[in-house]
């Protein structure tokens, strides 16, 4: 299996890409095997472990503090909060039985929803996973979870996204009342008004994914914090997402354009 994981390049992959791979390269590789073999748990468990460093590390032997979630986490089916990676266990067991059909991966990205690698931090996100400061200093990374955007509290989940003087000045922007918000209970933030029911989850997300890169330019890049460029990445975003929906769609576009326009 290493020749396959090798030659896929994985630095030029992101994770969701990754994550579609290591789940069609076990197909093909080993479905006739599983189909006629009950293959033995030793086996199984190397295979997870090079299916798993592959999602985190790439090419690379992933560490513990790479693996951003628990292996059994990410096998779980994507309505339990899980990314569908496959139970090899499992297939082997249906298709020796005959009882099921072949398990099929469903992308994550569908035509309604945000790019796959926004998917994949909104997954992170919810499950408080993302390389925040707090996360890096429990796995010491880092020696001080100090928010580098403003300079004060610690930088957990729900300061990075809510609680920031940053953060929160954009949520009042949009005329948004963030208390009580919590990352875990991301999808019951309210919308702004003027936005559309419809795709609002993913207005939501587009805010905080613009948030996490802006909190990475000060970070990495040594950017002042900017609201400026904050709500011009917003608005860069807002015209490509809806570029993957369908035409009667559009009119949500229009109507995210036109609350971020004026910030």
């Amino acid at each position: 299996m290493d020749k396959y994981l090798s030659g896929w390049q994985a630095t030029l992959l992101n994770a969701m890409g990754r994550a579609v791979l290591v789940n069609s390269v076990m197909d093909s590789q080993l479905v006739h095997a599983m189909s006629g073999l009950l293959l033995p748990q030793g086996l199984l468990d190397e295979l997870d472990t090079w299916r798993r460093d592959f999602l985190w590390a790439g090419d690379e032997k992933a560490s513990g503090a790479q693996c951003l979630v628990a292996w059994e986490k990410a096998c779980q089916q994507k309505e339990m909060g899980g990314l569908r990676i496959k139970d090899l266990a499992m297939k082997n067991k249906c298709l020796l039985l005959k009882l099921l059909h072949r398990a099929t991966f469903m992308p994550l990205s569908g035509a309604t929803e945000p790019p796959p690698k926004v998917q994949f931090f909104a997954w992170l996100l919810v499950q408080e996973r993302i390389q925040c400061r707090a996360n890096l200093l429990k796995k010491n990374v880092v020696q001080d979870a100090t928010c580098e955007v403003c300079q004060g509290d610690m930088e957990d989940c729900d300061h990075l996204i809510f609680k920031c003087p940053f953060a929160s000045s954009v949520w009042a922007s949009l005329h948004v009342d963030t208390t009580g918000c919590s990352v875990r209970q991301l999808w019951c933030a309210p919308c702004p008004g003027a936005v559309p029911e419809k795709h609002s989850n993913c207005f939501i997300l587009l805010i905080c994914w613009q948030l996490w890169k802006h909190r990475n330019g000060v970070i990495f890049q040594g950017l002042e914090p900017s609201l400026t460029r904050f709500w011009m990445g917003c608005r860069e975003e807002a015209t490509l997402w809806p570029g993957r929906w369908p035409r009667t769609d559009r009119i949500v576009a229009e109507a995210w354009c036109q609350t971020l326009s004026p910030m």
